[in-house]
Parts: C-alpha cells; structure tokens; sequence
C-alpha cells in the first residue's frame, strides 16, 4: 500500500550552500552562478510493506533528481 498525504515545497537550506559559506569566510569569492534559493519537495507518504506500515518525509531534489528519506514520521 502507497499513499500520498501531502507534498510541498520549501527552500533548500541556502545558509549551508557553499556560497553563503564564501560570503562568511574572509578572501573568498562566492560564486555568481550558484542557485542559493533552490527549492526541496517534501511528500508525505503512508507506506506498507504488507506487514508493517509507516508515514514518511521523503526529500525531492528536482535540480539534482535525487530522493532521500528526511523523516520517518509514525
């Protein structure tokens, strides 16, 4: 069983990307081109593996096509 209960979108953590970093350490640059305001898809899903089942936060990075588990909620 699979089920989506919600999804949203949130800005990436801009104060730890490497450009924020630039800007607060002395002599170095930060780059011009770097996407500081990216944004992150939280969903909200019920999952069973048929015995157990749980609520889960998985991360959605569309920029990188990447998916990675941020909470487990219940």
């Amino acid at each position: 069983m699979r089920t989506i209960l919600t999804r949203w979108v949130q800005t990436a953590p801009w104060w730890d990307s490497p450009a924020a970093q630039a800007v607060r350490s002395a002599g170095i640059e930060p780059d011009p081109d770097a996407d500081v305001l990216g944004e992150q898809e939280i969903w909200r899903v019920l999952a069973s593996d048929g015995r157990e089942s749980g609520v889960f936060e998985l991360l959605h990075d569309p920029a990188e096509h990447t998916w990675q588990l941020a909470k487990v909620v219940d």
